[in-house]
Protein backbone atom coordinates (compact mmCIF):
# COMPACT_ATOMS: atom_id res chain seq x y z
CA UNK A 1 0.00 0.00 0.00
CA UNK A 2 1.20 3.57 -1.20
CA UNK A 3 1.93 6.04 1.71
CA UNK A 4 -1.61 7.86 1.63
CA UNK A 5 -1.60 11.25 -0.85
CA UNK A 6 -4.53 14.13 0.67
CA UNK A 7 -5.67 16.54 -1.93
CA UNK A 8 -3.57 19.82 -0.69
CA UNK A 9 -6.32 22.27 -0.47
CA UNK A 10 -4.28 25.22 -2.00
CA UNK A 11 -4.62 28.66 -0.17
CA UNK A 12 -3.37 32.09 -1.25
CA UNK A 13 0.52 32.63 -0.93
CA UNK A 14 1.59 35.06 1.12
CA UNK A 15 2.78 38.59 -0.88
CA UNK A 16 6.70 37.77 -0.09
CA UNK A 17 6.84 34.26 -0.14
CA UNK A 18 9.99 32.74 1.65
CA UNK A 19 11.71 31.36 -1.18
CA UNK A 20 14.89 30.13 -1.22
CA UNK A 21 16.37 32.24 1.74
CA UNK A 22 19.02 29.89 2.45
CA UNK A 23 19.22 26.29 3.27
CA UNK A 24 19.56 25.63 6.87
CA UNK A 25 20.53 22.34 8.43
CA UNK A 26 20.67 21.02 11.67
CA UNK A 27 22.44 17.69 12.75
CA UNK A 28 22.30 15.58 16.05
CA UNK A 29 25.10 13.07 16.57
CA UNK A 30 25.01 10.79 19.35
CA UNK A 31 22.65 12.71 21.31
CA UNK A 32 21.49 11.80 24.28
CA UNK A 33 19.41 13.06 27.63
CA UNK A 34 18.35 11.73 30.50
CA UNK A 35 15.84 13.19 33.48
CA UNK A 36 15.57 12.51 37.01
CA UNK A 37 11.79 11.61 37.78
CA UNK A 38 10.73 10.53 41.29
CA UNK A 39 14.60 10.09 42.12
CA UNK A 40 14.82 7.82 39.39
CA UNK A 41 16.86 8.18 36.21
CA UNK A 42 15.05 8.14 33.28
CA UNK A 43 17.38 8.24 29.74
CA UNK A 44 14.35 9.66 27.65
CA UNK A 45 17.06 9.86 24.27
CA UNK A 46 19.28 7.70 23.67
CA UNK A 47 22.48 8.04 21.22
CA UNK A 48 19.90 9.44 18.52
CA UNK A 49 21.81 10.45 15.16
CA UNK A 50 19.43 12.26 12.91
CA UNK A 51 19.52 15.62 10.52
CA UNK A 52 16.94 18.01 9.62
CA UNK A 53 17.06 21.08 7.42
CA UNK A 54 14.87 22.82 5.16
CA UNK A 55 13.36 21.06 1.90
CA UNK A 56 13.57 17.92 4.18
CA UNK A 57 10.03 16.07 5.61
CA UNK A 58 10.38 13.86 8.15
CA UNK A 59 7.60 12.43 10.28
CA UNK A 60 8.62 11.17 14.10
CA UNK A 61 5.94 8.32 15.75
CA UNK A 62 5.98 6.60 18.55
CA UNK A 63 4.51 5.71 22.00
CA UNK A 64 4.36 8.47 24.74
CA UNK A 65 7.26 8.71 26.42
CA UNK A 66 9.56 7.30 23.56
CA UNK A 67 11.67 10.55 23.64
CA UNK A 68 10.07 12.40 20.32
CA UNK A 69 9.15 15.20 22.06
CA UNK A 70 12.51 15.90 23.53
CA UNK A 71 14.30 15.49 20.87
CA UNK A 72 12.16 18.14 18.95
CA UNK A 73 13.29 20.04 21.85
CA UNK A 74 16.60 19.26 21.79
CA UNK A 75 17.13 20.29 17.46
CA UNK A 76 15.33 23.78 18.63
CA UNK A 77 17.28 24.69 21.17
CA UNK A 78 14.67 24.07 24.23
CA UNK A 79 16.98 21.30 25.52
CA UNK A 80 20.46 20.60 25.86
CA UNK A 81 21.97 17.34 25.38
CA UNK A 82 23.33 15.45 28.25
CA UNK A 83 25.56 13.77 25.12
CA UNK A 84 26.84 13.87 22.18
CA UNK A 85 26.50 17.14 19.98
CA UNK A 86 24.15 19.36 18.03
CA UNK A 87 25.38 21.78 15.14
CA UNK A 88 22.86 24.57 12.56
CA UNK A 89 24.93 24.82 9.46
CA UNK A 90 27.70 23.53 11.04
CA UNK A 91 28.54 25.62 13.75
CA UNK A 92 27.90 23.94 17.57
CA UNK A 93 24.49 25.00 18.29
CA UNK A 94 25.16 26.45 21.53
CA UNK A 95 27.81 28.41 20.07
CA UNK A 96 25.29 30.30 17.48
CA UNK A 97 22.88 30.39 20.53
CA UNK A 98 25.23 32.17 22.39
CA UNK A 99 25.07 35.24 20.88
CA UNK A 100 22.18 37.62 20.57
CA UNK A 101 22.25 38.05 16.64
CA UNK A 102 22.90 34.04 16.33
CA UNK A 103 19.96 33.36 18.72
CA UNK A 104 17.95 35.82 16.72
CA UNK A 105 18.66 34.00 13.08
CA UNK A 106 17.99 30.69 14.86
CA UNK A 107 14.96 31.49 15.83
CA UNK A 108 13.91 33.18 12.69
CA UNK A 109 14.23 30.32 10.87
CA UNK A 110 13.54 27.40 13.04
CA UNK A 111 10.50 27.27 15.05
CA UNK A 112 8.95 24.98 17.43
CA UNK A 113 4.59 24.14 17.75
CA UNK A 114 4.07 22.29 20.65
CA UNK A 115 1.26 20.69 21.91
CA UNK A 116 0.64 22.08 25.44
CA UNK A 117 0.01 25.91 23.76
CA UNK A 118 -1.83 26.92 27.13
CA UNK A 119 1.12 27.83 28.75
CA UNK A 120 2.86 29.40 26.01
CA UNK A 121 0.62 32.17 26.26
CA UNK A 122 0.55 34.96 28.41
CA UNK A 123 -3.09 35.28 29.44
CA UNK A 124 -3.11 39.16 29.84
CA UNK A 125 -2.17 39.74 26.17
CA UNK A 126 -4.30 39.41 23.43
CA UNK A 127 -3.92 36.87 21.01
CA UNK A 128 -2.95 39.66 17.65
CA UNK A 129 -0.25 40.76 20.00
CA UNK A 130 1.44 37.28 21.20
CA UNK A 131 1.43 36.77 17.15
CA UNK A 132 2.34 40.03 16.06
CA UNK A 133 5.90 39.78 18.62
CA UNK A 134 7.91 37.32 16.39
CA UNK A 135 7.15 39.28 13.49
CA UNK A 136 8.39 42.59 14.55
CA UNK A 137 11.32 41.34 17.20
CA UNK A 138 12.67 38.41 14.30
CA UNK A 139 12.11 39.80 11.05
CA UNK A 140 12.27 43.82 12.47
CA UNK A 141 9.11 44.80 11.34
CA UNK A 142 7.33 47.69 12.27
CA UNK A 143 4.03 47.97 13.85
CA UNK A 144 2.09 47.67 10.68
CA UNK A 145 4.11 45.82 8.75
CA UNK A 146 3.95 43.15 11.26
CA UNK A 147 -0.04 43.55 11.34
CA UNK A 148 -0.48 43.04 7.79
CA UNK A 149 1.70 39.77 8.20
CA UNK A 150 -0.39 38.53 10.83
CA UNK A 151 -3.83 39.18 8.80
CA UNK A 152 -2.28 37.29 6.15
CA UNK A 153 -1.43 34.30 7.94
CA UNK A 154 -4.43 33.99 10.29
CA UNK A 155 -6.43 34.35 6.62
CA UNK A 156 -4.30 31.44 5.65
CA UNK A 157 -5.12 29.72 8.37
CA UNK A 158 -8.86 30.69 8.41
CA UNK A 159 -9.07 32.21 11.82
CA UNK A 160 -11.40 35.02 12.16
CA UNK A 161 -9.16 38.02 12.38
CA UNK A 162 -12.11 39.12 15.59
CA UNK A 163 -10.81 36.32 17.27
CA UNK A 164 -6.95 37.61 17.75
CA UNK A 165 -8.98 40.56 20.10
CA UNK A 166 -9.31 38.42 22.13
CA UNK A 167 -6.69 36.84 25.46
CA UNK A 168 -5.72 33.28 25.18
CA UNK A 169 -8.49 31.83 27.60
CA UNK A 170 -10.87 33.02 25.89
CA UNK A 171 -11.01 30.88 22.68
CA UNK A 172 -11.28 26.99 22.28
CA UNK A 173 -8.17 24.49 22.76
CA UNK A 174 -8.34 24.10 18.89
CA UNK A 175 -8.37 27.94 18.11
CA UNK A 176 -5.32 28.20 20.35
CA UNK A 177 -3.74 25.74 18.59
CA UNK A 178 -4.21 27.38 15.39
CA UNK A 179 -2.81 30.76 16.78
CA UNK A 180 0.17 28.90 17.75
CA UNK A 181 0.85 28.00 14.38
CA UNK A 182 0.46 31.29 13.03
CA UNK A 183 2.99 32.45 15.64
CA UNK A 184 5.07 30.10 13.92
CA UNK A 185 4.16 30.38 10.49
CA UNK A 186 4.09 34.52 10.77
CA UNK A 187 8.50 34.75 10.55
CA UNK A 188 8.15 32.22 7.57
CA UNK A 189 10.68 29.61 9.14
CA UNK A 190 12.91 27.74 6.90
CA UNK A 191 12.29 24.73 9.25
CA UNK A 192 8.86 24.03 11.26
CA UNK A 193 8.98 21.49 14.13
CA UNK A 194 5.39 20.45 14.97
CA UNK A 195 5.28 18.37 18.37
CA UNK A 196 1.47 16.85 18.13
CA UNK A 197 0.01 19.74 16.56
CA UNK A 198 -3.08 18.27 15.10
CA UNK A 199 -3.95 16.40 18.73
CA UNK A 200 -6.09 18.93 20.21
CA UNK A 201 -8.26 20.33 17.05
CA UNK A 202 -11.41 18.49 15.99
CA UNK A 203 -11.34 16.14 12.84
CA UNK A 204 -13.05 18.48 11.12
CA UNK A 205 -9.94 20.99 11.17
CA UNK A 206 -7.28 18.54 11.21
CA UNK A 207 -7.22 17.92 7.33
CA UNK A 208 -7.61 21.56 6.23
CA UNK A 209 -4.15 21.92 8.87
CA UNK A 210 -2.42 19.03 7.48
CA UNK A 211 -3.32 20.68 4.61
CA UNK A 212 -2.04 23.95 5.18
CA UNK A 213 1.41 22.58 6.88
CA UNK A 214 2.16 20.38 3.82
CA UNK A 215 1.37 23.19 1.38
CA UNK A 216 3.85 25.97 3.25
CA UNK A 217 6.39 22.90 3.00
CA UNK A 218 6.09 22.35 -0.46
CA UNK A 219 5.59 26.12 -1.54
CA UNK A 220 8.18 27.46 0.30
CA UNK A 221 10.94 24.82 -0.04
CA UNK A 222 11.00 24.95 4.26
CA UNK A 223 11.27 21.31 6.25
CA UNK A 224 9.34 19.83 8.30
CA UNK A 225 9.79 17.74 11.64
CA UNK A 226 6.81 15.97 12.88
CA UNK A 227 6.11 14.30 15.95
CA UNK A 228 3.18 12.42 16.45
CA UNK A 229 1.82 9.26 18.30
CA UNK A 230 0.64 7.51 15.22
CA UNK A 231 1.07 6.67 11.68
CA UNK A 232 -1.84 8.14 9.33
CA UNK A 233 -1.18 12.07 9.52
CA UNK A 234 2.60 11.80 9.70
CA UNK A 235 2.65 9.48 6.67
CA UNK A 236 0.50 12.12 4.87
CA UNK A 237 2.67 14.84 5.49
CA UNK A 238 6.32 13.39 5.16
CA UNK A 239 9.03 11.96 2.83
CA UNK A 240 10.70 10.12 5.63
CA UNK A 241 9.65 8.67 8.75
CA UNK A 242 11.74 7.85 12.04
CA UNK A 243 10.19 5.13 14.62
CA UNK A 244 10.89 5.60 18.22
CA UNK A 245 10.44 3.71 21.48
CA UNK A 246 12.39 4.10 24.75
CA UNK A 247 14.23 6.70 23.70
CA UNK A 248 15.80 5.03 20.47
CA UNK A 249 15.52 4.87 17.16
CA UNK A 250 14.26 1.66 15.96
CA UNK A 251 13.38 2.03 11.97
CA UNK A 252 13.44 5.18 9.83
CA UNK A 253 13.67 4.97 5.74
CA UNK A 254 10.91 6.66 3.43
CA UNK A 255 7.24 7.06 4.08
CA UNK A 256 6.60 4.48 1.66
CA UNK A 257 9.14 1.53 2.75
CA UNK A 258 7.64 1.80 6.07
CA UNK A 259 4.34 2.11 5.05
CA UNK A 260 4.11 -0.82 3.16
CA UNK A 261 6.83 -3.00 4.41
CA UNK A 262 7.78 -2.15 8.18
CA UNK A 263 10.44 -4.24 9.59
CA UNK A 264 10.51 -4.14 13.05
CA UNK A 265 7.89 -5.58 15.09
CA UNK A 266 6.76 -2.28 16.49
CA UNK A 267 6.38 -0.81 13.32
CA UNK A 268 4.20 -3.60 12.17
CA UNK A 269 1.91 -3.44 14.93
CA UNK A 270 1.84 0.75 14.31
CA UNK A 271 1.52 0.18 10.55
CA UNK A 272 -1.17 -2.89 11.56
CA UNK A 273 -3.30 -0.96 13.88
CA UNK A 274 -3.90 1.84 11.82
CA UNK A 275 -4.90 -0.20 9.12
CA UNK A 276 -7.44 -2.27 10.56
CA UNK A 277 -8.52 0.95 12.32
CA UNK A 278 -9.50 1.87 8.38
CA UNK A 279 -7.19 5.15 9.72
CA UNK A 280 -4.64 5.46 6.79
CA UNK A 281 -7.13 5.04 4.48
CA UNK A 282 -9.42 7.65 6.17
CA UNK A 283 -6.93 9.91 5.83
CA UNK A 284 -5.83 8.97 2.31
CA UNK A 285 -9.63 9.66 1.45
Amino acid sequence: MKAPRMRVLRQRPPAEPVGDRGLVQITAEAVEKTFVVNRARHRAVAAVDVTIGSDRTIGVIGESGSGKSTLARMLCGLERADEGSLHYNGIPLGQHLSSRTGRRDFRRAVQLVSQDVSSSFDPLRTLRDAVRTPAMVLCELDRDEADHRVDEVLTTLQIDPALAARRPHEVSGGQRQRFAIARALVVRPRVLLCDEVVSALDVSVQGSVLNLLKDYAERNRAGLFFVSHGIPATAFLVDELIVMRGGEIVERGSTDDIVEAPQHEYTRFLVGAARRGGRIEAVAS
